[in-house]
């Protein structure tokens, strides 16, 4: 609890304290899709990650950045068959049985702090000093309870990839 000469400030989260519960929910993500699986082989795949920030900010509103799978060099594929599966997306023809999956992990962020505090990241905190002047420090608070995220969602988008919808480039009136 602060005292009467602190100040808790909802300031924005860093590129830092973002990019911490971005690496927090993508082994949930991960988890989510059931082809990831030990029982599960594939011949050929090619895969998309993808990260879209919406951001509050009239000026730059929105950032995607995509990595895909890269074919691998042929002289790894002779020394190592298994990477022979590696394509770039899409796959270049394809089985009439071939299907595509796509699991979406999104969270939507209201308070930083809320954020600060479930992830366990320190809080700034405005503190008067005795000669008058403020300085920003960092409060690390207990842990809150292990409950429920329900701030994040991840949704199986298998079925709108089969139907040939892009769910990274799809519009906010989709979701």
């Amino acid at each position: 609890m602060p005292s009467s000469r602190e100040i808790v400030v909802n300031t924005a989260l860093s590129g830092d304290e973002l990019r911490q519960i971005l690496l927090a929910d993508f082994p949930r993500l991960l988890a989510a899709e059931g082809m990831l699986r030990s029982n599960a082989a594939f011949g050929r795949v090619s895969y998309t990650i993808a990260l879209r920030l919406e951001l509050d900010n009239p000026f730059f509103p929105e950032s995607t950045t995509r990595i895909t799978s890269l074919p691998v060099d042929p002289k790894q594929a002779e020394a190592d068959p298994t990477l022979k599966a590696l394509e770039r997306p899409p796959l270049a023809s394809p089985s009439p049985d071939a299907g595509s999956g796509g699991t979406v992990a999104r969270r939507k962020i209201d308070s930083p702090n809320a954020e600060r505090l479930r992830m366990g990241l320190p809080v700034p905190v405005l503190v008067d000093q005795q000669d008058g002047t403020r300085s920003q420090q960092y409060v690390q608070y207990p842990a809150p309870p292990d409950s429920d995220d329900t701030g994040l969602s991840i949704v199986d988008e298998s079925k709108a990839r089969d139907l040939g919808w892009n769910i990274i480039d799809a519009s906010k009136d989709q979701r």
